[in-house]
């Protein structure tokens, strides 16, 4: 499934990005494991309800990135999401429970396929593990800078996407929207030197139990 790609997104917490990202900037970063820092990196699923669009706000995040210089089509990305650390509206509690967290502690990222425009912009596939079904994605995402080696090697990015919560087998009301937009807001700062324990070739496991759309069958790991 190729998801629909979404408006441009906002930055949230992130330092402000320039209107166009200059893609050589990444060069300034040093190639290896990143680590994602989750104080500066967000997800937003937006449903509509009735009349209404709720937003939630997920801030537990982990992952990695396994960055290469020379070839953007080799890099990898893996990230996990705690369904807990959404934060919603008052009244929209009803969304939050679509996720049902208890049962599905997880949502998690893997790329299987990065391809860039060279204006530092491009498509990052990959398989979406998510109310224990595991099934191909496609985002739009932007590069907006990096940060040096000699203050701390980052790289920031923002991506914009949409599934359908019907392929997730997510449950809702009657008046609930199939239609979840995601947006995210990611930073990933360089990982130590105890943790460059990888040579970028990694995978995320999925959740316990989850079933791949292709399959039908319980899947343990997505490559």
């Amino acid at each position: 499934m190729k998801l629909a790609l979404g408006l441009a997104l906002t930055l949230l917490s992130l330092t402000p990005a320039r209107a166009q990202p200059d893609p050589l900037a990444a060069a300034a970063a040093p190639p290896g494991a990143y680590q994602l820092d989750a104080t500066r990196s967000r997800l937003v699923a937006r449903v509509r309800v009735g009349f209404w669009r709720y937003a939630l706000r997920f801030h537990g995040l982990s992952g990695r990135f396994a960055y290469n210089p020379e070839s953007w089509r080799a890099t990898q990305v893996a990230i996990v999401v705690d369904p807990h650390s959404a934060e919603a509206a008052a009244d929209g509690g009803s969304v939050a429970g679509m996720f049902e967290p208890d049962r599905f502690p997880q949502i998690r990222f893997a790329s299987t396929r990065v391809v860039p425009d060279g204006a530092g912009r491009g498509e990052l596939a990959g398989q979406l593990t998510l109310h224990g079904v595991t099934r191909p994605v496609t985002f739009a995402f932007a590069f907006h800078g990096a940060q040096a080696a000699n203050a701390g090697a980052r790289l920031r990015f923002t991506g914009t996407g949409r599934i359908r919560r019907s392929d997730f087998r997510m449950g809702g009301g009657i008046f609930s929207g199939d239609d979840v937009d995601l947006t995210f807001a990611v930073e990933f700062a360089k990982a130590p030197p105890s943790a460059e324990s990888f040579d970028g070739k990694f995978a995320a496991r999925a959740a316990p139990g989850s079933i791949s759309a292709a399959t039908g069958r319980e899947s343990s790991t997505v490559r």
